[in-house]
């Protein structure tokens, strides 16, 4: 019987080892970073005889754009202010 508490005893202290030593943040591999904070593809949309526009989509939504309002309905998204979809992508260059 004494030595379950035994195993027991070390058991829970060697979890508590492990869980102490993964207090701190981990940063990922810098490949990864890079993925991660690569611009997004731009959009292109044709226009007349051979002109093209070239958008570029803001990589990641801001605070103020996920804080607005929005009601769901049928699975949409939208604000009732704008009634606009609240999670839509929206471009920050426009170049011809």
């Amino acid at each position: 019987m004494m030595t379950r508490w035994v195993v027991l005893a070390v058991v829970l202290l060697s979890m508590a080892g492990v869980a102490a030593g993964q207090d701190t943040y981990q940063v990922p591999a810098k490949a990864l970073v890079d993925i991660a904070d690569a611009p997004p593809t731009p959009m292109v949309a044709a226009g007349p005889g051979d002109w093209l526009l070239l958008a570029r989509p803001a990589s990641m939504l801001t605070i103020a754009d996920l804080a607005q309002p929005e009601l769901r309905l049928g699975g949409y998204r939208f604000n009732p202010v704008t009634h606009d979809q609240t999670r839509a992508m929206y471009a920050v260059e426009l170049s011809c």
